[in-house]
């Protein structure tokens, strides 16, 4: 269809909210366009070349409101902007993506899968406190990213995979996630469980010592 024929950003979006002003308009692109059971969205024959394709079909599905039940999101190399997902439970982000993309993920605090991996020029994370459900994340491949201090407060996480993530050298936020399951390199483990063997080294000295100012205080009294 002309109207979103253009490779240019700006000629694309005017032609996304042309689209929104016209429902019939509206209904015949969105023909055959849908979210599969797997996450994945399938494009119908009008979308199939548009530039941008899955932040077009987004835009477009949420503007009829056929995002509102979706649970399942699965997007490769996403570069767009992500919509009010508000029943969301999965998603999907391989390959890198937008900050705006990224910044919207951590604000679904439905989610409880995450899947960022082979995002290998992510740095570092955006605050993901409003996760409070999630039970898995995946950033594996994200070779340059270092700080894990944002994942400190998921005391739901039971799953984390940092497979090939060879500039992580601190594990020290993930001390509290008592429950949490690492898949990693061998250097990693290593240092997750010399981490955690502190850990529980410290709890055990402070054990002591909350026990002997017990019997200090009743030695005290009995005097």
């Amino acid at each position: 269809m002309a109207l979103l024929q253009s490779s240019e950003h700006a000629d694309n979006q005017r032609g996304v909210a042309r689209l929104m002003g016209s429902a019939a308009l509206l209904e015949q692109v969105l023909d055959g366009c849908h979210i599969g059971e797997d996450g994945v969205l399938v494009a119908g024959p009008l979308l199939q070349a548009v530039p941008e394709r899955d932040a077009v079909l987004l835009a477009l599905l949420d503007h009829r409101g056929s995002l509102r039940g979706a649970e399942v999101l699965r997007l490769e190399g996403y570069q767009g902007t992500l919509p009010p997902l508000p029943a969301l439970r999965q998603l999907t982000l391989r390959g890198g993506c937008s900050e705006e993309a990224l910044r919207a993920a951590a604000g679904l605090a439905t989610l409880t899968a995450l899947d960022l991996s082979g995002a290998s020029t992510l740095a570092s994370l955006p605050d993901l406190g409003a996760l409070v459900g999630l039970q898995k994340l995946s950033l594996a491949g994200c070779a340059a990213l270092k700080d894990l201090r944002s994942l400190a407060g998921l005391t739901a996480l039971v799953s984390l995979d940092l497979t090939g993530c060879d500039s992580v050298t601190d594990l020290s936020p993930l001390a509290g996630l008592d429950d949490l399951e690492l898949v990693s390199s061998d250097r990693l483990q290593r240092l997750h469980r010399r981490q955690r063997q502190r850990k529980r080294r410290v709890g055990w000295a402070e054990d002591t010592r909350r026990r002997k100012k017990r019997r200090s205080r009743k030695r005290n009294q009995k005097r």
